[in-house]
């Protein structure tokens, strides 16, 4: 695994739901550092893969770096990524970047059934400091001589802080659990309400939004489309399943 990785540049159409994807899941519980509003980041040749936990919901999503959806599949979770890290979104820095890039998604979409050829849009995400030159960011207003998570698109530039610690070994969240069938599960509203938020982009309408599984003591949440996520939350026990506990 590389100390710096390289810059990954991937389609804006993926990247946005992929990230605004996994932050759905993140801690808004300041107390808890590694999982206050931070996105972990798997880098692969192929793409990048988006993770973000509370705890108590977990979503990870893919953005393929290539918009050739059949090789849009995402590596499979025992396949070791090139270089990791820990972005940290707490201010809208980030939200306000996705909201830009998503607005000129829809142009772009607008031109091209017009019958126009506008230029795709693109994301470029690279670690580095503002004094980097390589990196074009000395007009950023981040101090200190810290790396950051550089994210570039055409029309703007940011830079998030990294998490210089230890995150969740968020893959053992999935092992184990058959699948079966459950008459009843119980579940907050909010988390709910954060599962309703999932985009996953589906391809026609014969693509599925989003499916329910249960797992055990959890409930997993698989997308298809051009953007594949996967997620999982504990369901709250029943009274009756509390009172026989």
């Amino acid at each position: 695994m590389t100390a710096t990785p390289n810059p990954h540049t991937l389609p804006a159409e993926h990247l946005v739901p992929a990230w605004r994807n996994a932050f759905t899941a993140a801690s808004n519980d300041d107390s808890r550092t590694a999982l206050y509003r931070t996105v972990r980041l798997e880098w692969y040749d192929t793409g990048i893969r988006f993770i973000a936990t509370d705890s108590s919901i977990l979503v990870e999503s893919w953005a393929a770096a290539s918009r050739d959806f059949p090789i849009a599949n995402p590596p499979q979770l025992d396949e070791a990524p090139n270089h990791t890290l820990t972005a940290i979104a707490a201010d809208r820095i980030m939200v306000d970047f996705l909201k830009h890039r998503a607005t000129e998604i829809k142009q772009y979409n607008r031109d091209t059934n017009d019958g126009l050829n506008p230029d795709p849009i693109d994301v470029t995400l690279s670690v580095g400091t503002i004094d980097d030159p390589d990196t074009g960011q000395q007009t950023l207003d981040v101090i200190g001589p810290q790396q950051h998570l550089i994210i570039s698109s055409p029309n703007e530039r940011i830079a998030l802080p990294i998490y210089d610690g230890d995150y969740p070994a968020w893959r053992v969240f999935f092992v184990g659990g058959e699948l079966r069938p459950v008459t009843q599960v119980e579940t907050t509203p909010d988390v709910l309400s954060r599962i309703g938020q999932l985009d996953t982009l589906p391809m026609d309408e014969d693509d599925s939004y989003l499916t329910l599984g249960m797992a055990g003591t959890r409930v997993i949440v698989t997308g298809t489309g051009r953007v594949p996520l996967t997620g999982l939350f504990v369901p709250r026990a029943t009274a009756a399943a509390e009172e026989a506990a």
